[in-house]
């Protein structure tokens, strides 16, 4: 069973006093959302605050967007209900969206400026593409301009640690 010292929730909190505002922000940034050790303090946090590391992506990664906080919060309750050793590793695909006037933008996965980006579908020119990033030879990321039902189809793959060129191929036999 888990024992809480300390409980701390901060909803919209954007006036907190300055000591307490730095030791909340050290304290989720020094642990992941679903950490679990056996035989030390856990720490569970969910929000615009909380890093992570992330398995499936191989990084630690803070994410703001209200979806993730949704996940987060999901995650963090799973953890603090599993007994010990049955908390599992929270490894989304992350996702986050933005409607800018008549376009909808879309995103999954992780992006860098080093990573090969391939247009599978549609142009920039049509303002209406899907575009994927792929690095080291697999799918990091999938890229939605006004082409929301396309996109989805790219969660699973990213899901599975898909090859570039596998992403491509399923890309164009859609």
């Amino acid at each position: 069973m888990n024992r809480t010292r300390l409980i701390f929730i901060g909803i919209l909190a954007l006036a907190m006093g300055a000591v307490a505002s730095i030791l909340a922000f050290r304290l989720l940034q020094s642990r992941a959302v679903a950490a679990q050790s056996e035989g030390e303090d856990v720490v569970v946090a969910a929000g615009d605050i909380a890093r992570w590391p992330n398995n499936l992506f191989g990084e630690t990664m803070r994410i703001e967007h209200w979806s993730n906080a949704v996940e987060q919060g999901a995650a963090a309750a799973k953890r603090l209900l599993a007994g010990p050793g049955e908390a599992v590793d929270f490894a989304p695909v992350p996702y986050f969206w933005s409607d800018q006037y008549d376009a909808k933008i879309q995103f999954l996965g992780r992006c860098c400026p080093t990573d090969e980006v391939r247009i599978v579908d549609g142009s920039v020119e049509e303002r209406r593409f899907v575009a994927l990033f792929g690095r080291d030879g697999r799918l990091f990321g999938a890229l939605a301009f006004n082409r929301p039902r396309l996109l989805m189809a790219y969660r699973k793959l990213l899901s599975a640690k898909t090859s570039f060129d596998d992403a491509i191929a399923h890309a164009q036999a859609s």
